[in-house]
């Protein structure tokens, strides 16, 4: 005959789900991912996704988040950077021969 252990853990003592981290549905980690991508701290996040701030850091861990988060970044970095080729010249129509952009989006580009 064998002995089973079976620990009572208080309901006091179980975590809440806003604190678990195995919790997170595949909208919440992508919702997550964008938010650090835009630079927001842990507790910022928190707010956002009504999650503890310490389920956050433990959620970007377990489920690896952090090359998703910079390769999000490397897009987003990417995708800022002027089409400009070094070759600016303006035909008839006004748009530049080398990034085929109009002089409009030339002058408003951010």
């Amino acid at each position: 005959m064998s002995i089973v252990f079976k620990p009572k853990i208080g309901e006091h003592l179980r975590k809440s789900p806003r604190s678990r981290s195995d919790g997170y549905s595949v909208k919440d980690i992508q919702e997550l991912i964008q938010l650090r991508v835009k630079g927001l701290t842990h507790k910022q996040c928190g707010d956002k996704l009504d999650r503890t701030m310490g389920s956050i850091g433990t959620a970007l861990r377990h489920y690896k988040l952090q090359p998703a988060i910079d390769k999000a970044r490397a897009a987003l970095f990417e995708a800022k950077t002027s089409p400009c080729v070094g070759v600016c010249k303006l035909n008839e129509a006004l748009v530049c021969t080398g990034c085929g952009r109009t002089l409009d989006e030339i002058a408003n580009w951010t």
